[in-house]
């Protein structure tokens, strides 16, 4: 029985490691050491008394449950402004902008609710969570989607609408950027403040955005297309400048002559000329460069399937936590039906 419950552990060990690392981005610790923690602690807690082996697995499972949910909360809030400026900043009406955070956090309130009024309410949550991801999606999860289902046309047969293109970018005119000073197509440039909480932990708020891009051209072996860069976007770039002075960060993304990337857009014909310019369906123009892409592709798949895990194993947690149970040093009982997720089924 030791063994089982050290085993279970360690099981849990590795999910908390899992948590950490996509997550939390914590990836000082070997993945093994967690998980041979945890099972040392609690087959040694068994050994010298069964019920302490009991609560070492229920506080893993307690801690497991804390940090996802710790993690959800900073995520979803953390970035509140910087969301609420970049909204601004593509010229919605602040009544829009303000309904996309109320129904964000209608998405948090009817998911706790749904821990006290059962099925009904996570059948909301998942409508809801499905209407507003369609309603604000971001341009980057948008890329890369679009990236998948696209083809990738020729320039030479491109064909009216949304297209996909990859090729080398160039433009005879230039502008220089603000923080490297070098010559480029176009950048974003972003300042934030600097502030640290009471652990030292350095949190980064966003004050400004500039951004600038000059008409190029994207060429690949077949021929070349102008880009109207109204609305570009840059996805999954590099910085190419990054300095910290006086509280403030300052963060540069530039456009290079000569980059190989890959541009969505809509294929329009101006003056009898075919051009790229922003879909107005899709509400997208984004360039990436094929590196980024072809990083992307390799390992999305992996962290899709392990954000589902952990998504999954969060959730039962979160039932089992909610199982009222009684344990008298070799027996345990599980009281079912006094638990909100299954109280509605009993007759």
């Amino acid at each position: 029985m030791a063994f089982f419950i050290a085993f279970f552990a360690a099981a849990v060990g590795g999910f908390i490691t899992l948590v950490l690392r996509l997550l939390y981005e914590r990836t000082a610790l070997p993945v093994w050491a967690i998980p041979l923690v945890a099972a040392i602690i609690a087959g040694s807690a068994f050994t010298v008394n069964e019920q302490y082996g009991f609560y070492v697995l229920v506080g893993l499972f307690v801690l497991t449950f804390v940090l996802f949910q710790v993690a959800f909360f900073y995520r979803s809030f953390s970035g509140l402004r910087e969301r609420f400026i970049k909204e601004r900043q593509k010229n919605q009406s602040m009544l829009k902008t303000i309904l996309k955070f109320v129904g964000s956090l209608l998405v948090v309130v009817i998911f706790y609710g749904a821990l006290v009024y059962g099925p009904i309410a996570f059948v909301g949550v998942i409508l809801l969570s499905v209407i507003i991801s369609w309603l604000t999606p971001t341009t980057k999860g948008q890329f890369f989607k679009l990236q998948q289902i696209l083809p990738t046309s020729k320039i030479r047969s491109l064909a009216m609408g949304l297209v996909e293109v990859e090729g080398i970018v160039s433009a005879s005119e230039q502008v220089t950027a603000p923080l490297s000073k070098k010559k480029c197509i176009g950048y974003y440039y972003a300042q934030y403040e600097i502030s640290t909480d009471s652990d030292g932990d350095r949190h980064y708020h966003l004050l400004s955005v500039a951004e600038k891009y000059q008409p190029f051209k994207i060429t690949d072996d077949t021929g070349g297309v102008a880009v109207v860069p109204d609305g570009l976007e840059l996805v999954s770039f590099t910085p190419s400048a990054e300095e910290e002075r006086g509280g403030r960060r300052y963060t540069e993304y530039a456009l290079f002559n000569n980059e190989r990337v890959m541009l969505i857009g809509a294929a329009n014909e101006r003056n009898n000329q075919v051009v790229i310019i922003k879909d107005t369906v899709k509400d997208i123009l984004a360039i990436s460069p094929v590196t980024s892409v072809s990083r992307w592709n390799r390992s999305r798949p992996l962290v899709n399937t392990a954000l589902m895990f952990c998504g999954v194993a969060a959730f039962l947690i979160a039932v089992i936590l909610t199982i009222p149970y009684t344990f008298d040093g070799h027996i345990l009982t599980l009281n079912f039906w006094q638990s909100p997720f299954f109280s509605w089924l009993k007759p």
